[in-house]
C-alpha cells in the first residue's frame, strides 16, 4: 500500500486472542474512511494474539495496512500507545481498545474532527446489549478539574501528541492515562472537543478483573493529584488514607448484610481506600515515579 495513511489507528492489546478479531472486523467495515493504517501494539501477550492477528490479515486481506509492534518491554497502556505512536505515519492518531467495537464511520469522523481549531476529540461509548451494565453518560467527562475524553474513543493530531509528550508512561496500568493526557493537552493550550458521532460499542471489563482495575485506578488518582496541582480531589495525607481504609474495613462486615447492589458498592469503597493508601505511599512517601515519563517525536533516520 503505497499511499501515505492520513490516520493511524492505534490499538493496545495484551492477551486479546479471543476478541481482537471483532475489533479488526469493525475496522474492515469502515465507510467513507480516509486512507488509514492500523497498528496493534502488543503489550506482552502470551496467548497467541499475534498469530490471531496475522491469520486474520491473511484471510481478510483488509484495505488498510496492518502492523503489529512489540510493546512488551514495559507493562502499561501508556508505554504501548507511545511505542505505536513512534512508528505511526498518520497526521491523526486515533485510539480504540482491542475488546470494543468501533462504529462504521469511526475512522472517518476521527480524522475529520481534527481541524485547525480542534486538536483532540473524544467520543462516546454505547454499552453492549446484554452486558447488564448501565449506559455511560455522553459528553466529555470531569471530576473536579478540566474535562477529559475516554481513551477508548479518542483522536489527536500528531503535532499535539508529540508536543505534550504523548501518554505518561510512569502511570500504573488502568492509571487514568486518558484523564492525564486530556488535561495536559488543554494545559498546553490545545483544544479538546466532544464528537457525538465518534462512538464505539463498549464491552465492560469482566468482573474477574474489576477489583484489580479499581485498585490501580484509585492508586493512579493520587498520582493525578500530585502531577496536576489544580486538581482538587481530596486532602491526601498518610493519616487521611489510613483512617479512610480503617473505617471502610471496620464497617465492611456490617455493610455486607445489606442488599446485593449495596454490598458491591461497599466492597468497591474498600478497594478504593486501599488503592489510595498504596498511591500515597508510592508517590508521596517513597517518592517513586515522582516525575512523568513522556515521549518525544523520533527524528528522521533515528532508530526506533
Amino acid at each position: 500500500m503505497d499511499q501515505q495513511p492520513s490516520t493511524s489507528v492505534i490499538i493496545v492489546v495484551k492477551n486479546g486472542a479471543p476478541h481482537i478479531g471483532r475489533q479488526l472486523d469493525a475496522l474492515a467495515r469502515q465507510v467513507d474512511a480516509p486512507t488509514f493504517e492500523v497498528i496493534i501494539s502488543d503489550n506482552g501477550s502470551t496467548d497467541g494474539t499475534r498469530d490471531v492477528v496475522h491469520r486474520w490479515a491473511a484471510e481478510q486481506r483488509p484495505a488498510f495496512e496492518l502492523r503489529v509492534v512489540d510493546a512488551g518491554a514495559k507493562p502499561g497502556i501508556s508505554f504501548a500507545k507511545n511505542t505505536a505512536a513512534r512508528v505511526a505515519k498518520g497526521s491523526v492518531f486515533a485510539f480504540c481498545d482491542s475488546d470494543d467495537e468501533v462504529s462504521e464511520r469511526w475512522v472517518s469522523i476521527a480524522h475529520s474532527s481534527i481541524t485547525p481549531t480542534v486538536d483532540a476529540v473524544g467520543g462516546r461509548a454505547v454499552v453492549a446489549e446484554g452486558s447488564g451494565r448501565d449506559q455511560l453518560p455522553e459528553g466529555l467527562w470531569s471530576f473536579g478539574y478540566l474535562p477529559f475524553a475516554l481513551g477508548g474513543s479518542f483522536a489527536v493530531s500528531r503535532e499535539a501528541y508529540f508536543d505534550i509528550g504523548g501518554f505518561d508512561e510512569s502511570l500504573p496500568p488502568y492509571g487514568f492515562e486518558d484523564v492525564d493526557v486530556s488535561w495536559r493537552i488543554q494545559e498546553a493550550g490545545y483544544a479538546l472537543a466532544y464528537e457525538h458521532d465518534l462512538w464505539i460499542t463498549f464491552i465492560p471489563t469482566p468482573r474477574s478483573r474489576v477489583v484489580r482495575k479499581e485498585f490501580l485506578s484509585s492508586k493512579a488518582r493520587v498520582a493525578l493529584a500530585q502531577r496536576h496541582p489544580h486538581f482538587v480531589d481530596r486532602p491526601y495525607s498518610l493519616g487521611y488514607c489510613v483512617r479512610d481504609l480503617a473505617t471502610h474495613a471496620a464497617l465492611l462486615p456490617i455493610r455486607l448484610l445489606r442488599p446485593r447492589h449495596s454490598r458491591i458498592r461497599e466492597v468497591k469503597w474498600l478497594v478504593d481506600s486501599a488503592g489510595r493508601l498504596a498511591g500515597y505511599w508510592h508517590y508521596y512517601t517513597l517518592k517513586r515515579d515522582s516525575l512523568p515519563v513522556l515521549l518525544r517525536e523520533p527524528q528522521l533516520g533515528e532508530a526506533i
